[in-house]
């Protein structure tokens, strides 16, 4: 559909994946596609999202432990201009200097009301205020 963004969903755990696609599917700005590995993800990356949700730590195809950063570097030696949201319950001021770094266009905790951060992300495309802000390419849905 005309307008939508599309959002892709990286996290090895079906929780988070269910609860967030369930979240946006009320949503009628957003088409949600989600992948339990980096690796399917990749292969996706052709349609193009509008924004990429990551999670910090998650196990690869090949049973490996594989961190968001990890992931983060290989998308963006794919797409360096997509937009790149990391979940994470780490506050390691270290680890999110490192997202910074590497492009990420965001650090959100996944912790308490995280999801309300991601929404008032994804609607208003403002992260100026926002306490883990490093770039903003993220464009509000219309």
């Amino acid at each position: 559909m005309e307008g939508e963004k599309l959002i892709f969903v990286v996290d090895d755990d079906r929780i988070i994946r269910n609860f967030l696609e369930y979240t946006f599917l009320g949503k009628s700005n957003y088409r949600i596609k989600t992948f339990p590995t980096v690796e399917e993800c990749l292969e996706s990356l052709h349609f193009q999202p509008d924004l990429i949700v990551l999670d910090h730590s998650f196990i690869s195809e090949s049973d490996t432990l594989m961190t968001g950063l990890d992931a983060l570097k290989k998308i963006r030696s794919r797409d360096e201009h997509a937009s790149v949201i990391i979940l994470s319950s780490s506050t390691d001021e270290s680890l999110i200097n490192e997202y910074k770094l590497n492009g990420a266009t965001a650090f959100i905790h996944k912790e308490g009301y995280f999801i309300n951060t991601l929404l008032e992300v994804m609607e208003t495309g403002n992260l100026e205020d926002y306490e883990y802000f490093f770039n903003c390419p993220v464009e509000p849905a219309s």
